[in-house]
């Protein structure tokens, strides 16, 4: 039978071990934890030691503006060490669009897509184009913003009813759109465009 300590502050008895220094101790948990020495004081009764000190460990200080949610500087504690979390996305709405021309001109053509309105982003999903008619230079579809013009999707000679797509993950922001483009069109030929994604209100 093991040896057990009673305690009136405790609602079961605590169990007794001698540890490898021959030291009689409060057993610790399965799993391999500490004993808690007992001692006997100067009356002859038992009472429990000081515990034996734990070190804890400390995080290293966060970086400027970590805890600041939703800022530039927004990180996480992950192996060891803070990482910029990653981007992350609401959802306010869908954002889809079909844009076309069933008269082109001769030469070039522009689709143009609505504008991302003020206090918006726009995460674009998908894009895809498609061309009727004769073989023109190319199809493109690309995005326009207040910096230049960047290409998503270009295919040289395209074949006549066939969508060329792209699968993606694009952000617009305020004053950016998409613009579905041939060149050397033929007159009268048809192009179309569309896009797909998600809005996302920016609340401050």
């Amino acid at each position: 039978m093991p040896l057990l300590l009673a305690r009136d502050d405790l609602d079961k008895a605590l169990p007794l071990r001698i540890d490898a220094d021959g030291n009689l101790v409060i057993a610790g948990n399965t799993s391999g934890g500490v004993g808690v020495p007992i001692q006997v004081d100067a009356n002859g009764k038992l009472f429990v030691a000081e515990l034996p000190s734990v070190v804890v460990s400390t995080l290293p200080s966060l970086p400027a503006g970590a805890n600041e949610i939703g800022s530039v500087g927004n990180r996480g504690w992950y192996a060891n060490d803070y990482y910029k979390d990653p981007l992350r996305f609401g959802y306010s709405g869908v954002y889809r669009e079909e844009k076309r021309n069933q008269a082109l001109a001769a030469g070039t053509n522009i689709l143009t897509f609505t504008t991302v309105p003020a206090g918006y982003i726009y995460v674009v999903n998908f894009v895809s184009i498609l061309y009727v008619g004769t073989s023109p230079a190319y199809v493109e579809m690309r995005i326009r913003d207040s910096g230049g013009i960047y290409r998503l999707l270009r295919e040289l000679t395209p074949t006549s009813g066939r969508l060329y797509s792209l699968a993606t993950q694009i952000v617009m922001i305020t004053g950016d759109y998409i613009e579905g483009v041939v060149s050397g069109a033929t007159a009268n030929d048809d192009l179309y465009a569309y896009a797909y994604g998600y809005k996302i209100q920016l609340v401050t």
